[in-house]
């Protein structure tokens, strides 16, 4: 989901922001950035939107190559952690792929701190969390 362009230039500090957040998002322990992007979800958005952007001018996206190797891998279980916008759902269209994410672009998506996931809670053979 787009950030809207009042808010964008609001919460942009320049030219970078996705390189700041992105090593940002990465050294931080998993708890404090969710709880952070819980208290404000526009610094979420502000990422997945110059995520997107950033994504444009990638010769290859990852996320090709990922579902390429899972469509032939059909015992395996996917659980999209960060899925953002659910690329990998829409790749794989005829998997049960369980999506992550701090925030949730639509009730598909399970908002969480990843690191302690509902996943490692309750994955047994009755979960709905984990499909059969």
């Amino acid at each position: 989901m787009p950030l809207p362009l009042d808010i964008r230039h609001t919460a942009q500090v320049g030219p970078g922001d996705f390189t700041l957040l992105n090593s940002r998002w990465s050294t931080s322990h998993s708890y404090t950035m969710h709880e952070s992007l819980q208290e404000n979800s526009s610094e979420w958005h502000l990422y997945h939107t110059l995520y997107r952007e950033d994504r444009e001018c990638w010769p290859e996206l990852p996320i090709v190559y990922i579902a390429m190797h899972l469509r032939s891998r059909s015992e395996l279980k996917v659980g999209d952690f960060g899925c953002e916008e659910c690329l990998l759902k829409a790749a794989l269209p005829q998997r049960d792929v369980i999506e992550l994410d701090n925030g949730a672009v639509d009730d598909s998506v399970i908002a969480c701190d990843m690191a302690h996931s509902p996943l490692l809670e309750g994955c047994g053979p009755s979960s709905s969390l984990c499909p059969s």
